[in-house]
């Protein structure tokens, strides 16, 4: 029965200045986080598994672009960099270009 009205019961006890039952608790209350939990973290394991699977090194790029927005260094070097990240982003733009084309052949 305290499935069915979502509370436990009260003891008399806990009877409020109104003469009303307070509620002590609620039984889905911990179901209620264990979702909010999962909800939280569920992004990263989608990032995870699907960034994996997608061919660029995101950790690469990020590390790459901190390098340039932090360190001063000369021109030469910078654009060597830039260039080193459009052609990861480039050659995983093409995989997937080329993919989809297979795919729309079948």
């Amino acid at each position: 029965m305290t499935w069915l009205t979502l509370t436990c019961d009260v003891q008399e006890e806990t009877l409020d200045e109104r003469g009303g039952r307070t509620i002590a608790y609620y039984q889905w209350t911990p179901l209620i986080l264990l979702l909010q939990a999962f909800l939280f973290y569920a992004p990263c394991g989608v990032w995870r598994a699907v960034g994996d699977n997608s061919g660029i090194d995101v950790g690469n790029l990020i590390e790459s672009g901190q390098l340039i927005a932090t360190v001063q260094m000369e021109a030469n070097v910078r654009k060597k960099i830039v260039r080193k990240m459009v052609t990861q982003v480039n050659r995983s733009a093409m995989q997937c270009i080329s993919s989809s084309v297979i795919l729309q052949r079948l």
